[in-house]
Order: structure tokens, then C-alpha cells, then sequence
């Protein structure tokens, strides 16, 4: 064989390594990406707390802690379990919980529901009633699916939808900066 078949074959021999290399690096930014806007909702709704001002229920004890809660198995879980444990709500720390059952979703002051779980908000809804439970999910259209915020993709940006006549019904008051970074639905 001559040094030109050799290098040929080098080559060709490559080509499944660098083939390998190029579908990982595709693989992990599409990874990366999914993570990043992860982390980018766990910041919104972090966020949230905020800019929104939660309605005092007579009825309900104050409660000790202010609580995040993911319905089922989500990365966001675990992105806001890293939220700095300095931050507070009206004096209150933050906790961060999974949930399973929609009758668990009373405790919740904000509720985030991920896509896979959108079926559960009828259901989650009959067991919040009248409770002052922030519901967030990940699918627009708000008025359709009953929640009061949506963290939702359009093309390549985040988006926020917020159902601003539902919270205010609700007792929720939204600051006007978030409402000016948001699709707002009557």
C-alpha cells in the first residue's frame, strides 16, 4: 500500500469518530438548551414572588413558609430546590415541593404544572378553589387550559402569558413591570 492509501484509509477510518463527535456535540446542545430554559422558568417564577402580591384569606392561618410546588417529576424541581435560601415572601422562607395528587395542591402558593401534566388542571383547579394558589403551566392560552400564567417557547424566546382578569378575580395584584414583560389576556 502507498502513503496515499494509507492516509485514505486513516481517513475513512475517522470519519465515525468525528461523525460520533459531531452527533454528541448536537446531542448535548440540545440538552443544554432544554436545561437552559429550565433554569430560565425556575428564575420566572422565582421571580414572581416578587412582583406579585398574594391575597390574605381570612379563613387560613398564616402560614410559616412560602411554598413552590412542582406537580410530578420535573427538572424544575430541583433547579428551584438551588434558589438561595435567603430568599423570602413577606418575611417567610421559601420551600420548594413536589406534589403528585391534585389534593395536595391547596398547600401551594405557587403551582407550577408541566406540560405532560396539563390534563390534571380541571382536577387541580376543583381542589384549589377559592385558595389563592398561583397555577403556572407550560402551554399558551390561558383562557383554554384555566391557569393564571403561562411560561410558554415561541420560536427560540420564553414566553409569558398571564391571564391578568382571572388573577385579579382571584385577589392576586400583578405589578405593572411584570405585566409590561408579559402577553396579557383578558
Amino acid at each position: 500500500m502507498t502513503s496515499d492509501n494509507h492516509t485514505f484509509l486513516g481517513k475513512l477510518l475517522l470519519l465515525p469518530v468525528l461523525s460520533g463527535a459531531c452527533l454528541a456535540f448536537v446531542v448535548n446542545f440540545a440538552v443544554y438548551a432544554a436545561t437552559g430554559d429550565n433554569e430560565l422558568k425556575a428564575a420566572y417564577i422565582a421571580r414572581f414572588t416578587e412582583f406579585i402580591e398574594w391575597p390574605v384569606n381570612a379563613e387560613e392561618e398564616p402560614a410559616v413558609v412560602f411554598t413552590i410546588c412542582v406537580f410530578g417529576n420535573h427538572p424544575i424541581r430541583t433547579l428551584l430546590d438551588k434558589l438561595p435560601r435567603l430568599m423570602r415572601v413577606d418575611q417567610r422562607p421559601i420551600e420548594i415541593n413536589r406534589i403528585d395528587h391534585p389534593e395536595m395542591a391547596g398547600s401551594c402558593k405557587i403551582l407550577f404544572v408541566p406540560a405532560a401534566e396539563n390534563n390534571r388542571i380541571p382536577t387541580i383547579l376543583e381542589y384549589i378553589d377559592k385558595k389563592p394558589v398561583l397555577v403556572i403551566n407550560e402551554i399558551p392560552d390561558v383562557l383554554t387550559h384555566g391557569q393564571l400564567i403561562s411560561l410558554y417557547k415561541e420560536g427560540d424566546r420564553l414566553r409569558i402569558q398571564i391571564h391578568l382578569r382571572e388573577a385579579q378575580a382571584a385577589g392576586f395584584k400583578i405589578s405593572a413591570r411584570l405585566l409590561k414583560l408579559a402577553n396579557v389576556v383578558e
